[in-house]
């Protein structure tokens, strides 16, 4: 299971080519926690909802209608008069890809029952053909600090070292683009 961290770098990086102009700053703090907030759904996952349910973990808060709904709540209340900033619609894409990151890089772990990408139309739970993201050994399989290790170089492998690439080739085509 990717970290908080793993999802907010994933997060502002997605969205990151689709804007060619100045952002603002309050965008990639929202992008960033758009990323994280559908783990919130962790904290009521402990009631003993069964996995399927669609309000346990990796349930309607992984969903690519609330990554919609919420990427249009936070375009309107929060970034919603800016100068010369891109338009509404772009900023609204970019927090919806952010938000919907989450559910992705989930379904790329070997970690928990799936993602319901489709709730609330359906209740499937899915998980990529290809899960390079491990959730690592347990404490008791070779001690916590080795499966802490292996899963921090793992989310720096698959999660980081892409969104860091991703953001220096799109930052620098706009560093191209004012010069």
């Amino acid at each position: 299971m990717p970290s908080s961290f793993s999802h907010a770098v994933a997060g502002i990086a997605i969205g990151s080519p689709l804007f060619s102009v100045k952002v603002p700053r309050r965008y990639w703090i929202f992008a960033a926690l758009c990323a994280t907030i559908p783990d919130l759904d962790y904290l009521w996952s402990y009631r003993g909802l069964p996995p399927e349910h669609w309000l346990a973990h990796r349930g309607l808060t992984h969903s690519l209608i609330f990554a919609a709904f919420l990427a249009g709540l936070v375009a309107l209340a929060v970034l919603s008069r800016e100068g010369a900033s891109p338009s509404r619609r772009s900023l609204w894409a970019g927090l919806a890809l952010a938000t919907a990151t989450h559910g992705l890089l989930d379904s790329l772990s070997t970690y928990g029952a799936g993602v319901a990408f489709f709730l609330p139309l359906t209740a499937r739970r899915y998980f990529s053909p290809w899960r390079p993201i491990s959730a690592g050994p347990g404490p008791h399989d070779h001690g916590v600090l080795a499966g802490l290790l292996e899963t921090i170089g793992n989310e720096l492998l698959w999660i980081w070292v892409p969104a860091l690439l991703l953001l220096a080739v799109t930052s620098r085509r706009r560093w191209a683009r004012r010069a």
